[in-house]
């Protein structure tokens, strides 16, 4: 057990026999000294920052909470609204190439240095969740709205277009969805609700996008979704969905995974690599249905 500990496992055996000697040669006391050392070292990472009518802490794993006035904005949650009870900061960064607008800083221009995306103060969005694909970005607000920005080619943001979006837009289609969790891939986008239902819009090659024709070979339908469309094949799962993952291909290779609630994994779009987890036929190289991968996540 002293050997799965951080600060036990770069000491030499001279260091650690040193150690057990001082301990009383005892690896039991061993193990209780190197638990109070990482706790001693926890508590010391942890901050409670006291400002000019409001406060600001920070815990062991690095989540900031602030409370109090707000009348400049100064905690962070994108409002001037007091908050009396500790509320954690979630605010959004970007930095890099800034093609397509897809920073959200309402330029094109790269940016060197994280810098913070202003629009959701204007939106009153507090952000929950991010995904950032190779060109566009998307995020769930703590009240449920999901905002895209960057190129819109295929329709990956989900406005019903393919313009590009230089700061965070909220998906009007997705107004009476209380989303939870988004996913984005290359000019593809998924969003998940609190029911579990799953939506997807954008570049529908390979059939990752989930939107079948009810063929019997299960094959899917390889039209560009243009606003978010229900995926129906995943309600017949019968199980709420919980995350999705999808790969950054448009062309090719593209595929996708559905985890749902008890651990069970669906996987459709392109699988003639093997990546599916799924045995294809002869003549298929893709598939448009989810298919149960035989492995338990639970």
């Amino acid at each position: 057990m002293c050997q799965k500990r951080a600060i036990f496992k770069p000491m030499t055996v001279e260091e650690r026999e040193v150690l057990k000697q001082r301990c009383g040669g005892s690896w039991k006391l061993v193990l209780r000294f190197l638990q109070a050392g990482e706790a001693c070292c926890r508590r010391e990472k942890s901050q409670a920052i006291a400002g000019p009518g409001h406060s600001i802490a920070v815990t062991s794993k690095g989540v900031v909470y602030s409370f109090g006035s707000n009348s400049s904005g100064q905690l962070g949650h994108g409002t001037m609204e007091e908050e009396w009870r500790p509320r954690q900061i979630r605010s959004v960064y970007s930095v890099g190439c800034g093609l397509g607008g897809k920073l959200g800083h309402g330029s094109r221009t790269d940016e060197r240095y994280p810098r913070l995306i202003e629009q959701f103060r204007a939106l009153n969005l507090q952000p929950i969740e991010v995904a950032a694909g190779a060109w566009h970005a998307a995020v769930v607000g703590r009240d449920g709205r999901v905002c895209t920005w960057g190129w819109g080619r295929y329709g990956c943001l989900g406005h019903g277009n393919e313009e590009c979006e230089s700061v965070p837009k909220v998906v009007e289609a997705l107004s009476k969805v209380k989303a939870v969790h988004v996913a984005t891939g290359d000019y593809t986008t998924f969003v998940v609700s609190e029911d579990g239902d799953v939506y997807s819009f954008g570049c529908g090659e390979s059939s990752s996008l989930g939107h079948n024709t009810g063929a019997a070979d299960g094959q899917g339908r390889h039209t560009n979704v243009l606003s978010p469309e229900l995926v129906t094949s995943l309600k017949q799962v019968n199980e709420r969905v919980v995350q999705i993952s999808l790969t950054n291909s448009i062309y090719w290779n593209a595929h996708t995974f559905a985890l749902t609630e008890s651990g069970k994994l669906y996987a459709f779009g392109a699988g003639d690599k093997g990546q599916l987890g799924i045995e294809l036929v002869a003549d298929q190289n893709e598939r448009g249905n989810p298919e149960r991968v035989d492995i338990d996540l639970s």
